[in-house]
């Protein structure tokens, strides 16, 4: 039986002959197995002119001898005949999906030492990475942020980016996929910005054991080790472990950071037309315990910093970059199981039922002096001129998560009137408990170390604990999905996606003796989305592209954690999309162009310390461009570029922030690599430069919002 065949706009053939399987003209790889056989690769050439036969004689497996190849290879690829998940479930390249998609593989990763998915996500076009201290990981795209972007751990949404997202080793993954845009037909609740999605490594049939390790070692102690292995544990049994740890010191005192990630997977064929794998996922890791540095009114600066001008008169002092003002037993830190089962049955050679079974369980812990303000007058809780007050900046909060969820699909490649046909209709439900303790300083009483020294100050204990309440909230979610693409002639092909979703949402608030408060209710959402979209080949290799698509999601970007002050319908977002892209010369040289133009009406943001508005909508339209060269077997440059524009629009009691560009959305990104190999070594440079954006400040105990604006571009 052919295994697989790998082609511009083909995905894997199983069980198939080759006469059932249609194929575009051009060069295609065929690749044949079968149990008590070597594996077979062939080059085949398709034309018009009728069908092309191919001998294949499979030498029988009859001893075993191990060699050791090493040839030199670029890395840089935009990944455009990859198949992502995370854009679709029909098994097409991304070079057939009417859609902006990036996929990075651990190739890349390794070669140029991105040690998290933040790593490699930010040399991305127009992404903007953040370690934003309570939401590490974060992203901005297409003129939005945080929760607006979703992300994935091996095509699953865990919750609200912001919350659940943690800095992922790369050793650990086989790839990196970014959708750009809506995505709430293929993953449900979508952000209206983009997708990420992180794939683990997974075992697959091989007839010997094999390895794999990685040792770095930098600045500020920062290193990265991981070991692997995988190989057969009977004729039709294999297993794979990945091992990685990951850590620095930081360039702060007392800044230590580390993560540790387990990942391990079992394949089981028990016939040729069976696929049945048993994976498991572990996380744990602690999060660097410093909090920035306090903003203080430009006379008290003695070396004031140009980087960043507040419109209420702050600046940074250059004296305190470098200081820590967190307590000293400060707590950051997570671990997390994610297990899983995927059942594959090919029904007939052209149809193959799919199931995924996973559960998820999360603890997350937090308690720190996170608020820092600076004393420039004695009142409320400054007691001493020119000190920095931690009183408002005491908090802790736990999280308590867990999730079972089932995704079932059925994917038929039927061909008709002998045009390539792909089509897939799946149902998935899940249910989620979620409970948030948080605490910070209300009732206890200032104490004398909650005020330090600017410059020397003595990091202290957190002291009392002092809980807020807790907040359980259940969600039970389920949708309905279909998605179907036809090529209707040898040059255009059409896609579209259609998906009905419900959720049921039971929010409490509660005391810390678990007494009901107000806030809490309960409430049903049902919604539909879609997208529609059309690739038309200019020539082999060149396609351009368009697209439109919508997305529904919280007003409040985080569904865990609205109230009934927020108590409003899902809010909705389209968006416009087209584009080229290019794969020539057998991947040799890749481009990829895009323009779109997004609209997400009544958007509720964070006005003041303890309040939220609506604030208007947000649109958004720009370019991104990228491309990468070989330009000899041994080298390989690459660099992309974006442009944003983005600014809220106003809604029709709110006017204030009407024609302001969003906070951390710079209007220009651009990265530039280079990469030399030959044999033995490698050489991979790179570069990258974010334009000026504009920060939001919240102030401890303040009551409104500072707007700060960081001149310099970053790199």
């Amino acid at each position: 039986p052919i295994r697989e065949l790998h082609g511009p706009f083909h995905g894997v053939a199983r069980n198939a002959s080759l006469e059932e399987v249609a194929l575009a003209p051009g060069r295609h790889t065929l690749v044949v197995e079968r149990d008590g056989f070597e594996t077979v690769r062939a080059e085949v050439a398709v034309t018009d002119a009728g069908p092309t036969s191919v001998e294949v004689r499979m030498p029988f497996a009859l001893g075993f001898s191990e060699s050791v190849s090493v040839s030199g290879r670029t890395v840089g690829a935009l990944g455009l005949a990859e198949s992502p998940t995370s854009a679709s479930r029909l098994g097409l390249p991304a070079l057939a999906i009417p859609a902006a998609v990036d996929v990075l593989d651990s190739s890349v990763m390794e070669a140029r030492g991105y040690q998290k998915v933040s790593d490699a996500v930010s040399r991305m076009a127009g992404v903007v990475a953040g370690e934003h201290p309570t939401a590490p990981s974060s992203f901005t795209m297409r003129g939005f942020t945080t929760s607006q972007v979703s992300v994935l751990r091996d095509g699953i949404w865990l919750g609200p980016s912001a919350m659940v997202m943690r800095p992922q080793n790369t050793f650990n993954l086989d790839r990196v996929e970014l959708l750009r845009g809506p995505s709430s037909v293929v993953n449900g609740q979508g952000a209206v910005a983009g997708t990420v999605n992180a794939v683990t490594k997974s075992v697959q049939p091989t007839s010997a054991h094999g390895g794999q390790a990685l040792l770095s070692f930098g600045h500020f102690n920062t290193y990265h080790a991981g070991a692997g292995v995988t190989g057969p544990v009977a004729s039709t049994v294999w297993y794979r472990v990945d091992v990685s740890r990951s850590g620095t010191n930081g360039w702060v005192d007392r800044m230590d950071s580390g993560s540790t990630n387990v990942t391990g997977s079992l394949l089981w064929r028990p016939s040729m037309r069976a696929r049945i794998r048993f994976s498991a996922d572990v996380l744990d890791d602690d999060l660097p315990q410093y909090f920035g540095t306090p903003l203080m009114p430009t006379r008290f600066a003695t070396k004031p910093m140009d980087v960043i001008r507040t419109t209420t008169g702050e600046t940074i002092d250059e004296r305190t970059r470098f200081i820590n003002y967190n307590v000293d037993d400060g707590v950051a830190g997570a671990r997390q199981v994610l297990l899983r089962s995927d059942v594959s049955l090919d029904l007939t050679p052209r149809i193959t039922l799919n199931n995924v079974a996973y559960g998820f369980d999360a603890r997350r812990e937090w308690r720190n002096a996170e608020g820092y303000v600076f004393c420039a007058s004695v009142v409320d809780v400054c007691r001493t001129v020119g000190q920095i007050q931690r009183y408002y900046g005491y908090f802790l909060i736990n999280h308590d998560q867990r999730l079972y969820g089932d995704r079932a699909t059925l994917n038929i490649n039927t061909p008709i009137v002998g045009r390539d046909h792909r089509a897939v209709v799946g149902f998935e439900a899940s249910t989620l408990d979620f409970e948030r303790t948080r605490g910070f300083r209300r009732r206890v009483p200032v104490a004398p170390g909650d005020g330090v020294d600017l410059l020397n100050p003595v990091p202290g204990q957190y002291g009392p604990v002092e809980l807020r309440g807790i907040s359980p909230t259940g969600i039970t979610s389920w949708g309905l999905f279909a998605e179907d693409s036809i090529a209707i002639t040898d040059r255009v092909r059409l896609a579209g996606g259609l998906r009905y979703d419900g959720l049921d949402l039971d929010r409490k608030n509660l005391s810390p003796e678990r007494v009901p408060e107000t806030g809490g209710f309960t409430r049903q959402f049902n919604w539909w989305s879609w997208r529609a979209g059309a690739v038309v080949t200019m020539r082999r290799g060149v396609v351009a592209y368009g697209q439109y698509s919508n997305a529904k999601d919280p007003v409040s970007s985080n569904i865990f954690l609205v109230n009934a002050n927020q108590n409003f319908d899902l809010t909705q977002a389209v968006q416009w999309e087209a584009g080229l892209k290019a794969d020539l010369d057998n991947g040799r040289t890749q481009l990829t162009l895009a323009y779109f133009d997004i609209t997400r009406d009544d958007v509720l943001d964070r006005f003041a310390l303890d309040s939220a508005t609506n604030i208007g909508g947000i649109s958004s339209r720009g370019v991104e461009l990228a491309s990468t060269v070989q330009v000899t077997s041994q080298a390989r440059l690459g660099a992309n570029f974006a442009l944003t524009e983005a600014e809220y629009r106003p809604s029709a009691n709110f006017v204030r922030f009407a024609g302001n560009r969003p906070p951390n959305v710079p209007r220009t990104t651009a990265n530039a690599w280079a990469s030399y190999q030959d044999i033995a070594a490698l050489l991979d440079a790179q570069t990258a430069i974010a334009g000026s954006r504009y920060l939001a400040l919240t102030a401890p105990g303040a009551r409104g919002r500072a707007l700060a604006k960081a001149d310099r571009p970053t790199s």
